[in-house]
């Protein structure tokens, strides 16, 4: 056999032919056909994508190059394609996935991998310099921001909660 497929399973024999005479027949040998487990590797070796920020791509590694079908939490979230690149819209996309490999009949299932959402750490910028003594008499804005994206933020002061914003 030259090229293995899923269709060269079976039982085989041979005979062989001299001077128009045949040999008994060979003992039989039985070939399976099977699909190797696939691996998933990631792009980042945390397993971690930042929301609206760094992304996560998913691969699967396969010996068939038969047909991929990518699970989250035990349901289908893509088919066909070797990688999958995880959503960074927001944390619903942590979760554990596996690949699976289909040839034919054949199929084998990755082990999962768990992915985690990690949110930034937010910066807070000043609309002017502070200076080294404020007696008063100026007003400063102070705007959190995150990369993470928009949502709330929580302000405190000297760990007491101020109130809950948009900046």
């Amino acid at each position: 056999l030259n090229t293995a497929s899923t269709s060269a399973a079976g039982k085989y024999t041979c005979l062989s032919l001299a001077s128009g005479l045949s040999s008994p027949q060979s003992d039989e040998v039985s070939i399976s056909a099977t699909v190797g487990k696939p691996v998933v590797t990631t792009s980042n070796a945390d397993n971690t994508y930042e929301i609206n920020g760094r992304a996560l791509t998913l691969s699967c590694a396969t010996t068939s190059g038969g047909d991929y079908v990518w699970r989250k939490d035990g349901s289908t979230v893509s088919t066909t394609k070797q990688d999958y690149v995880v959503p960074t819209t927001d944390e619903t996309a942590a979760g554990a996935y596996t690949c699976k490999d289909t040839l034919g009949a054949l199929s084998a299932e990755s082990d999962q991998v768990t992915v985690t959402a990690e949110v930034l750490t937010p910066s807070i910028s000043t609309s002017s310099s502070l200076p080294a003594v404020w007696a008063g008499g100026f007003s400063i804005t102070l705007t959190c921001t995150s990369s993470s994206g928009s949502g709330t933020y929580t302000w405190t002061q000297g760990g007491l909660k101020l109130s809950d914003t948009t900046q």
